[in-house]
Parts: C-alpha cells; structure tokens; sequence
C-alpha cells in the first residue's frame, strides 16, 4: 500500500522517506559505511574493545561494552537510547551493531545495492549535500534497532521489539527514484520483500531535519506504517480518499493506527528514547510535532472510531543522561 501524506506543510510535520545506491553484485555484509576518519568496523560489540568513539558503560554484572554516544546499558546489560541527540550526532561507523543492521538489511537504490555511504561527524556539522538518503536511511535503522531494545512486549501489536519486528518479514529498503508516494509496500527484489522509500531530491528543509529526532522519528512511523501493511492491513475508502482506515483500535491497531499509537506514546515518553533530554527549545519543537501529527491522523486517516486528542505534557520526566545535550 502506498502512503500519500495529506500533512502537505505545516513548519513542523514530516512525511519521511530515504534513499540509496549501489551494484547488485555486493553482498549486504559488504556494504562499507566506513567514515572518512575511521576504518570499517568489525563487528558487533565484544567485552572489553572499546571503540574511542563510543560509549563504554560499566554495571555491576555487565563487562564494559562498547555501545555508540547516547545509548547506555541497564542493569541486565540491555542497551537503550538515553539520548537521542547524541545518538544521532556520530556515525553508523561508531555503532557495534552496525554490521548486525547491515545483515538484516539490504540497503539499495533503484534496485542496485548500495555500496559505500561516507560520513564525518557530527552530523549537525555536515553539509547537507552530504547528508545523504542512504545516510539517513541507516540513521533510522540505528534508532530503531536501540529503541526500547531493553523492554521488548511493550508494544500493542507484537511481542518484541519495534526492530525485530520489521526485520520478521522486510528484507531491505529500495529508494526509488520513480516512487511517487513518501513510501509504499512492498516490491520484491530477488525473491525478498522490500519498502520501496523516494528520495528526497532537493528538499533541504526536511533534509536539514532529518539531522534530529523530530525528521527521524517520521522514518521511523512511516517504516512501522509500511511493514504492518504484511500482517493484513490494507487501507479502505471514505471521506473522498481511498487512503483511510476503517477505525482505530488499540487490539489490532491499522497502520495509520501505529503511526498515532507512536507518536503519542513518543510524547508521553512511554516509548523512552531520552526524549527530555533534548534542548528546551528543541523538546518543545518536537512534542509540537508530534501533536500536530496526532491530531492530523485523528481527523484525517479513519472512517470510524478515531483515536482520542493528545496535548503536550504539563511537565517532562527527568533526563538520566548525566552528559545532556
């Protein structure tokens, strides 16, 4: 199903799509997203190699283990994002799980697989022409590996987590430059089933806010959108479109569904991914958008019961990363 995003703009709202390129003769394990300072990385994280770029966190039962800035471990060595500003700010080279998100997916454009994606940290310093849609795709993919990885079954329409969910079913993400629609599913390449994403082209401004959460966080909905498309939801018609749900419904939640479900949840911080410790004026930025998006959905994506009206929060729960932005 494709997603035509109505939100056509408001300062705040971002439909999310990315991009990719390559040759069709490369294995995903191959894929070298080396940065231009750093060699490629080796593998998933191992007791007692600490990256310089990382984030060494020591508890009483875990080994130090390197886990990229911004994501911490918790007492069962299970890591979360407990700063998503920091997160975003280095480069999937300086991330352990890269070569783990690369296996799961493959990463291509118009249909060749993607070969090299350069990036220099920090990513609010990079020019925007190299802040490419293959960088922003694996972006994404990073966040939602790491999001609520140490709560998994906290989310009403699967028993694991946001990351392995997509992965039970979505083999990779083709940018398309024919695509027409922010993001559509899925096309099968090779025998396995991909999100077929648009490019962004020129559009710098929502380029420019893909760099933080409030960009990110609308890949992050559209690809959960996309890949509940697979356990049977198709989209129905009313109201003179034919891109709607029928209602919403928390046991069974539509994709429209999962987009509100999410984003909400993202503002209420029960979906955590250090989302108070951004700046003040950032955080307030971010929870505008996500109730815009809100309202948005309730109003204009189902024929029946729509979900309930959001605010923002009267107060925010404490940031508990002691390096906040």
């Amino acid at each position: 199903m494709r997603v035509r995003n109505t939100f056509k703009s408001w300062s705040f709202f971002l439909a999310a799509v990315f991009a990719i390129t390559g040759s069709s003769q490369v294995s995903p394990a191959n894929l070298d997203c080396s940065q231009v300072i750093k060699d490629k990385v080796t593998g998933p994280p191992k007791p007692n190699v600490i990256d310089k770029n990382s984030n060494p966190v020591r508890t009483r039962t875990c080994f130090e283990v390197a886990v990229p800035e911004g994501v911490r471990l918790n007492a069962s060595c299970s890591p979360r994002i407990s700063n998503i500003h920091r997160l975003l700010e280095t480069c999937p080279a300086s991330d352990p799980a890269l070569s783990v998100i690369l296996a799961d997916f493959e990463i291509r454009r118009n249909g060749n697989l993607v070969r090299t994606v350069s990036c220099t940290p920090p990513i609010s310093k990079l020019p925007l022409s190299k802040y490419t849609d293959e960088l922003i795709l694996v972006q994404t993919l990073r966040v939602m590996y790491y999001m609520h990885r140490s709560t998994p079954g906290n989310l009403p329409w699967t028993k694991g987590t946001l990351y392995d969910w997509l992965k039970s079913k979505v083999r990779g993400f083709n940018i398309n430059d024919q695509e027409t629609s922010a993001a559509s599913c899925c096309a099968e390449i090779g025998g396995k089933l991909f999100i077929s994403v648009a490019p962004l082209k020129n559009d710098d401004f929502n380029r420019d806010l893909k760099r933080r959460w409030i960009g990110i966080s609308g890949n992050v909905a559209l690809y959960a959108h996309e890949r509940r498309h697979l356990d049977g939801f198709a989209h129905v018609s009313c109201k003179g479109s034919d891109n709607m749900d029928q209602a919403y419904n928390e046991t069974s939640l539509s994709p429209f569904g999962v987009q509100w479900w999410l984003y909400k949840n993202w503002l209420t911080e029960d979906l955590g991914v250090g989302f108070s410790c951004l700046s003040d004026s950032e955080r307030q930025e971010t929870a505008d958008l996500f109730v815009n998006a809100c309202e948005g959905y309730r109003t204009g994506r189902f024929c029946g019961t729509p979900p309930a009206s959001v605010s923002k929060p009267s107060s925010w729960r404490p940031c508990l990363d002691p390096t906040k932005q």
